[in-house]
């Protein structure tokens, strides 16, 4: 999947013109021309429960006015919706003032308790919140909670069935490789790390191994099954800011501006690329950077992460695992090479020989090198090169 979340764009600030305007700028931007097609709403889009109706979880009336007429007009643009949601009693995204309710009610379930959020409830509402996304003609579910076990995602699973509609649904925050065959069962995109942050630190951080946790999923990335990298903290954003996120029509606050280097938001776009992972932006689209802009509309990094049937990504490491050089093979016969310098404070030179003179492509620059018998390289800091060899 290709396509925009709200979370790191505007986190708590999310309300339906926003999601409006940024589906209008996924078209206006060109991107959804190069197949971004899913505009998902994170947390806090959460009202009350119809207790007295369909039981069902509804918006919070001042941010989401219209869900259904939201959701209309962004199939309208040729696009599809997404929704959040959780089988938690309260949802992550908000203050503890929020309060925003999850999928599930007290009593809570002792076998999936949580010491901040409370955990799951034995009192499920599956049934009731699938057939009302499903009535607003929601594509996409993110399904989020910690312990991310796979009956919960069942559960969830047979309800959007029952409705009858086709809804992708994405599981996290901490999926585990060993239930790998029953998340499949389940869902079309699992996630089993943090959240992206904007801090080089906390991307290469051994604790939360953001990069390096798809090691242990890829024998299970296949077409209709993929990990998730999550969101790629590229763009302009509001999460851990103290900004108002601007109108549509409003100058963007310089405290917006991304801040990650070059090269760092260029090694994210890269190693989603070549997992291959979804790739999803979460940022102000009608403020996106041209490096962000340009780097998602790349033909050739597209061709690597849309290549089908995927091949996941092999892998060589060097230097404790600072460095890597990744592989791919394409359907087309061509193979993908990519040189990534995680950690360390100075650029990475190496050479990869080719057994042979090899017609060679810079898929970074989208330039042809003619026919090179190796490549010899060099790595900039918490950068990559990446190439396309016949």
């Amino acid at each position: 999947p290709l396509g925009w979340t709200s979370w790191n764009a505007y986190a708590t600030q999310v309300d339906q013109e926003l999601v409006a305007a940024t589906a209008k700028a996924l078209v206006d931007t060109g991107l959804a021309a190069y197949g971004y097609s899913f505009v998902n709403i994170d947390s806090c889009w959460q009202g009350a429960r119809d207790k007295a109706g369909t039981l069902a979880l509804q918006p919070n009336p001042k941010r989401f006015p219209d869900m259904k007429g939201l959701v209309d007009d962004i199939h309208a643009l040729g696009l599809k919706a997404g929704i959040y949601s959780t089988p938690m009693v309260l949802a992550w995204g908000g203050s503890p003032s929020m309060m925003l309710p999850g999928g599930s009610y007290y009593p809570l379930d002792p076998k999936h308790f949580h010491k901040y959020f409370g955990g799951c409830g034995e009192r499920g509402f599956e049934k009731e919140d699938a057939a009302q996304f499903a009535a607003w003609g929601f594509d996409w579910l993110k399904y989020d909670w910690p312990n991310t076990d796979p009956d919960h995602a069942a559960k969830m699973r047979a309800a959007l069935d029952a409705t009858g509609r086709d809804v992708v649904l994405q599981l996290c925050t901490e999926c585990k490789p060993q239930f790998a065959a029953d998340y499949a069962k389940s869902s079309s995109v699992a996630r089993g790390s943090m959240d992206t942050h904007e801090k080089w630190e906390y991307m290469v951080d051994p604790r939360w191994n953001i990069l390096r946790i798809p090691d242990q999923w890829l024998k299970f990335i296949r077409p209709g099954f993929w990990y998730d990298m999550d969101m790629l903290a590229v763009g302009p954003m509001c999460i851990d800011r103290k900004v108002k996120a601007p109108r549509p029509g409003e100058p963007m606050p310089a405290e917006m501006k991304n801040r990650f280097s070059s090269d760092e938001i260029e090694l994210q776009f890269w190693w989603w690329a070549m997992l291959p992972s979804p790739i999803v932006l979460s940022c102000d689209l009608m403020h996106i950077d041209e490096l962000a802009l340009s780097l998602a509309t790349n033909d050739d990094l597209l061709a690597i992460n849309q290549d089908y049937p995927a091949t996941p990504v092999s892998y060589e490491k060097f230097e404790n695992d600072t460095k890597r050089i990744s592989t791919r093979r394409l359907s087309d016969g061509r193979l993908a090479i990519g040189f990534f310098n995680f950690v360390g404070d100075k650029p990475w030179s190496v050479t990869r020989n080719l057994g042979g003179l090899r017609a060679v492509r810079d898929a970074r620059q989208q330039r042809d090198l003619g026919k090179l018998d190796k490549l010899e390289v060099t790595v900039p800091v918490h950068g990559c090169r990446v190439f396309l060899v016949e």
